[in-house]
């Protein structure tokens, strides 16, 4: 993940790392999730219990996320998506 967002891997209450599930420095969740052969990332901003977006790259889950954090509207699915 991005190293500008100041990436790690996220923790439950007991101290165990959640697998496929990172915390930025800035409080947004990104938990990768696999729907049959497609991979796509939950995007969570801060102090929400329900994701914002929905991305399949990487690339896309720091572009939103900057979006959010500079105050920009997010849609919740991407280019493309159904």
């Amino acid at each position: 993940m991005a190293e500008g967002l100041g990436w790690a891997v996220k923790r439950d209450r007991d101290g165990r790392d959640i697998p496929d599930c990172w915390l930025t420095r800035g409080g947004y969740t990104v938990a990768r999730m696999r729907v049959d052969d497609l991979v796509a990332f939950s995007v969570t901003a801060p102090g929400s219990q329900v994701p914002m977006a929905y991305r399949t790259t990487r690339d896309e889950v720091v572009a939103v996320i900057e979006q959010h954090m500079a105050g920009g509207v997010v849609a919740r699915f991407g280019v493309g998506a159904c």
